[in-house]
């Protein structure tokens, strides 16, 4: 069965003859009648990234790439050590197993379900971890307003131990932190 795609789906393609479009100057539906597809559909597109065109997105060259993942799923069905696997990457072991612990284990392993995680997990920015946990940012801002900012990040390292995904540089920059807590304690009903 050939599936259509929706109506706010654009192919690559169609993305750079939007943007292409979009920075000559050109409205939502002149561009909607080039690529057959509604002003609405193009304007919702386009408002995502507040009209400015993403840049290409790249990985790092320490992260894997989907040819290395390739490389792993084709070790695992040939039965071959996790080491072997590494040693043929020119990784180390470590960085082998915790892919395939992270990707569904060896049994379950795809190497372009994988890669296709791993973008999504990369993407930035990421939401703060204290807008993200009302508990957290309750014992924050308590905490604050009664033994003050500079006692407080004193004793973070202490109360990391509660809080072990908390890395100390989430909350490293004072100033930007209390611009944030002085907010937060403004929108956040009690």
């Amino acid at each position: 069965m050939n599936q259509q795609p929706s109506k706010r789906s654009f192919t690559y393609h169609e993305q750079e003859t939007m943007w292409q479009l979009w920075s000559q100057g050109k409205s939502l539906s002149e561009i909607g009648r080039q690529l057959s597809k509604h002003a609405g559909s193009v304007f919702c597109y386009l408002q995502k990234p507040d009209g400015i065109k993403p840049p290409a997105p790249n990985r790092s060259v320490r992260d894997l790439s989907l040819q290395e993942r390739e490389e792993i799923s084709r070790g695992i069905s040939a039965n071959l050590s996790l080491r072997a696997i590494a040693r043929n990457l020119n990784r180390a072991a470590s960085t082998v197993t915790r892919e395939i612990n992270r990707n569904g284990g060896v049994s379950k392993y795809r190497a372009v379900t994988a890669d296709r995680r791993a973008w999504t997990k990369a993407k930035r920015p990421k939401t703060c971890k204290l807008n993200d946990n009302a508990n957290l940012r309750t014992i924050v801002s308590e905490r604050m307003a009664f033994d003050g900012v500079d006692h407080f990040f004193r004793c973070l390292k202490f109360e990391q131990q509660n809080y072990a995904k908390m890395k100390t540089n989430t909350l490293a920059n004072a100033d930007q932190f209390m611009l944030y807590f002085q907010a937060a304690t403004v929108t956040t009903p009690r």
